[in-house]
């Protein structure tokens, strides 16, 4: 009898308990506190916000996405910024290179250097490595049709070679980073009266660059996005797109029959 008389009384005091709750909060007044910043917005995404009050209401909000802001920079500007982007390609152990249907890769593993190159054509698409693998340099070869059928050859390079290999590795590295070079120097070397740059700030970076060179003018758009550096020539209709954190991975040679 006793413990059914303290049930009832405990349930007596909960639901009272409750009645002061549900009158508190029907008369109290929310103060919300300071905006916190749950997810920041991006150039394509709202961001969210949320404050709460002191009794453990929480209220959320959308922070709108951010707007790209288009400024002019001068020909000292634009050279310097192209140049920081220049000089921190210049640093990767990646370097990737794409112009028209090709693409090519410089890239070092942590104890050798090793180059891809890669051809689309209609009716096919060329894959070739030529890089270490263990202690040993290898080619390797892949070649898929419009089909999917794939054949793949793997070859070991001789030792006599390896040292003209490397040079080869180096030189279509720079020749890489000199097509970016070339770029900056034209607007180095431009008058600031021939020239007009507008920078875009977005998700994509766009530099806008028109230039008086030789009484002719020349039309370059540069963007950047991710890390991937693309140079339009407008007027010699040329495409070329570099990027410095792009990793091709080179194949283990050991895995593939010699031919």
């Amino acid at each position: 009898m006793k413990k059914t008389v303290k049930l009832i009384l405990l349930f007596c005091l909960a639901l009272f308990a409750c009645f002061l709750m549900f009158t508190a909060c029907s008369t109290h007044t929310h103060a919300f506190g300071e905006w916190e910043i749950v997810q920041a917005p991006t150039y394509t995404k709202d961001g969210v916000k949320s404050r709460y009050c002191s009794c453990g209401e929480k209220q959320s909000g959308n922070i709108e996405k951010l707007t790209p802001q288009t400024n002019t920079l001068s020909s000292l500007e634009c050279k310097n910024e192209l140049r920081e982007i220049y000089n921190y390609s210049i640093k990767q152990t990646s370097l990737w290179y794409a112009e028209n249907d090709e693409i090519y890769a410089v890239h070092f593993t942590g104890e050798a250097w090793f180059c891809y190159h890669e051809l689309r054509t209609d009716t096919e698409l060329l894959e070739v490595w030529i890089g270490k693998s263990e202690e040993e340099y290898y080619g390797f070869v892949k070649q898929t049709d419009q089909f999917g059928i794939t054949t793949q050859k793997c070859t070991k390079m001789p030792q006599d070679e390896l040292g003209e290999y490397n040079r080869e590795i180096e030189a279509l590295r720079a020749e890489f980073l000199q097509c970016l070079a070339d770029s900056i120097s034209l607007i180095a070397d431009c008058k600031s009266n021939d020239f007009e740059c507008l920078k875009t700030t977005g998700e994509t970076t766009i530099y806008q660059i028109k230039l008086i060179v030789d009484n002719e003018v020349e039309n370059i758009t540069i963007t950047v996005v991710n890390g991937l550096i693309t140079v339009y020539d407008h007027d010699n209709y040329t495409t070329a797109t570099y990027t410095y954190d792009k990793v091709i991975t080179l194949p283990n040679m050991a895995d593939y029959q010699m031919q």
